[in-house]
């Protein structure tokens, strides 16, 4: 999996059967690794809460999803961000 590095924040995820909904989840349990009193990632990763964050940022006005079959069987799920000011702001 790679990131198309377009002018959106991208969250991405892949596997057997995954589903929007499934990847959603899955990008959710970073919550763990974020702190709201400073709004920051905090973990082993610095950046391990951000699939989280943009998940539930209240800045997002634009969001577009979607799914392919891969080769190997497995499903590819993105969804794209607009605007990211989460991340604009915590490079």
């Amino acid at each position: 999996m790679e990131h198309s590095n377009g002018p959106y924040v991208e969250n991405i995820a892949s596997g057997l059967g995954m589903t929007g909904e499934t990847a959603t989840k899955y990008w959710c349990t970073e919550k763990a690794e974020y702190d709201y009193n400073t709004n920051k990632c905090i973990g082993p990763e610095e950046d391990g809460c951000r699939h989280y964050t943009q998940v539930v940022t209240r800045a997002t006005t634009q969001l577009g999803c979607a799914r392919a079959n891969c080769k190997n069987g497995d499903m590819f799920v993105t969804c794209n961000y607009d605007p990211s000011t989460y991340w604009d702001q915590h490079p």
